[in-house]
Parts: C-alpha cells; sequence; structure tokens
C-alpha cells in the first residue's frame, strides 16, 4: 500500500486492512505493515515479486521499477472515486526466501 493516509506504506496481509473508518478516531487502531517500503523501495524484487495485490494512492507517484513490474506482473482491476486503484497480479508470486 502506498499513500493511503492513515495505512503507513508497506506490505500488509489482507486481514490486517479491517479498519472501519467511519468509527470515531478513539476506536481505531491502525495496523502496522509486515514491511515497510517507500514508493521508491516498492518496485524492488524482494518485494514486488512477493507480493498478491498493490494499492495505491491517487497522486502518488509510483518508481519507474514499481511502474514496470505494474505492467508486467499485474493487472490494475479497479479504482475507487478518485481515492485509490488496485493491481492484483496475473500469476503466482515467488514464495519469500526464493530467487
Amino acid at each position: 500500500m502506498l499513500g493511503l493516509g492513515n495505512y503507513a506504506d508497506g506490505v500488509y496481509p489482507v486481514e490486517a486492512l479491517g479498519v472501519y473508518e467511519p468509527l470515531p478516531d478513539r476506536l481505531k487502531q491502525w495496523p502496522v505493515p509486515e514491511l515497510s517500503v517507500t514508493s521508491q523501495s516498492a518496485g524492488r524484487p524482494e518485494v514486488i515479486d512477493h507480493v498478491n495485490s498493490v494499492v495505491i494512492a491517487d497522486g502518488t507517484v509510483p518508481s519507474s521499477d514499481l511502474q514496470s513490474a505494474l505492467g508486467d506482473k499485474f493487472i490494475k482491476t479497479m479504482s475507487f472515486s478518485n481515492r485509490f486503484a488496485v493491481w492484483i497480479r496475473s500469476a503466482p508470486p515467488k514464495p519469500i526466501g526464493s530467487q
């Protein structure tokens, strides 16, 4: 995830993305990413080769490495009201620790 407000840029398990945003701030608990990334590091093979999906906020500029990986390995599936877009991997990711 990149550029999505209260979610720090990083890699999250899908189960961690269940914050119900309409709740009052005092009741929200924002998850911490399993792996922190920047817009520059997100496209590196040690990151992008091990994720199933990518979510990028509108206005966030992906690095050229990430743009290339999105074009080669992912399919843009949807955009949500000029807030963010979702890409889904077009082939299974490599297991972590594999080359």
